[in-house]
């Protein structure tokens, strides 16, 4: 059985977060919530945050297990199972999503000119292998990623600094609360599938 380090589960944990949620979490919601889409994220964080301490209390609790073996001591064989099935199938779902918008992200904004298909293969190609390779190797690439992804993410912030403008957060709500629950509703599945993983 293949082993990883607390850092190395730690760095691909946060490689995969950080490289697939700040863009296209930011497009989503200003997509639906406009102006206000930055308020979208607080009440996701509300309700994400105390569903990612549930998780991290069951697994301290059964430890050597995963979330799929807790939810059949919980719920016993068949509903354990069939909240695996939902689980996994939630999880793949969210899984292509977030590879179609890296997609999206990387044709518009680095090769227009490439068909978006060949980022796809790409991406299905590259996660195939490291799940073929085993999960000592998709932490050992996260482990190279990961800084790469930080130093992205610090100079994107950094040289941005300079081009915001604070008065184009006001006015607070201008286009009602619909667009502020379209947000909302946008974030809450991408949360539940961050927590989760």
């Amino acid at each position: 059985m293949e082993r990883i380090s607390p850092h190395q589960f730690m760095t691909l944990g946060s490689a995969v977060l950080l490289g697939t949620t700040f863009l296209p979490v930011a497009s989503m919601v200003t997509e639906v919530g406009g102006r206000d889409g930055w308020m979208s994220v607080l009440p996701g964080l509300a309700v994400g945050i105390p569903y990612g301490l549930m998780v991290v209390s069951l697994l301290e609790q059964y430890p050597r297990k995963n979330l799929l073996q807790v939810s059949e001591t919980l719920f016993g064989k068949w509903i354990g199972k069939m909240i695996g099935v939902l689980y996994i199938s939630i999880t793949g779902y969210f899984g292509g999503l977030l590879l179609g918008q890296v997609g999206d992200i990387y044709q518009t904004t680095i090769m227009p000119l490439t068909p978006i298909g060949m980022f796809y293969l790409g991406g299905i190609l590259l996660v195939f292998y490291l799940v073929w390779s085993g999960i000592e190797v998709f932490a050992r690439f996260s482990e190279v990623l990961f800084p790469l992804i930080v130093i992205v993410l610090i100079l994107n912030l950094g040289l941005s600094i300079q081009r915001m403008e604070q008065g184009e957060l006001m006015p607070i709500l201008s286009e009602g609360i619909k667009p502020l629950i379209w947000g909302e509703s946008k974030y809450y599945p991408l949360l539940w599938n961050i927590f989760s993983f």
